[in-house]
């Protein structure tokens, strides 16, 4: 496993529907990147009892994912004019369009497994750790 995310770990993605010479460059997210994307997505709801609840905006996640996720594209409008790539552009994707690119960036940058996420929060360091200290 990379130690560093670079520009280099993305990859470029053409829907079976998309003209030719539109394309979309995804991106892997790195580790501030999926804090970031999780800090946005969540909100906290006040409840009648007093107390504070944390809920996911599901909207707000796919958006962030999708502003984080996608590095440059060649998509065009109905006349075939180029579209530049910022949020409100992102935000008038077609469902399809946004569905297949979300898709895509989820496929580059799949969930860890338990056992992963274990190993990122100290197993693995603590067992090297006593490893080089047995010795």
């Amino acid at each position: 496993m990379a130690r560093f995310v670079g520009a280099e770990d993305g990859k470029e993605i053409h829907a079976p529907w998309w003209e030719n010479g539109e394309t979309v460059e995804i991106r892997q997210f790195s580790y501030m990147d999926r804090r970031r994307i999780a800090t946005r997505a969540v909100r906290m709801v006040p409840y009648p009892d007093g107390s504070t609840r944390a809920e996911v905006d599901m909207a707000a996640l796919d958006q962030t994912m999708l502003e984080m996720g996608i590095a440059r594209w060649t998509l065009t409008d109905g006349q075939g004019a180029p579209v530049s790539l910022d949020p409100g552009a992102i935000g008038r994707l077609s469902e399809a369009d946004g569905e297949y690119i979300l898709g895509e960036i989820a496929a580059l940058n799949p969930r860890r497994s338990a056992e992963q996420q274990g190993q990122f929060r100290g197993g693995a360091r603590v067992g090297t750790a006593e490893q080089s200290t047995a010795g």
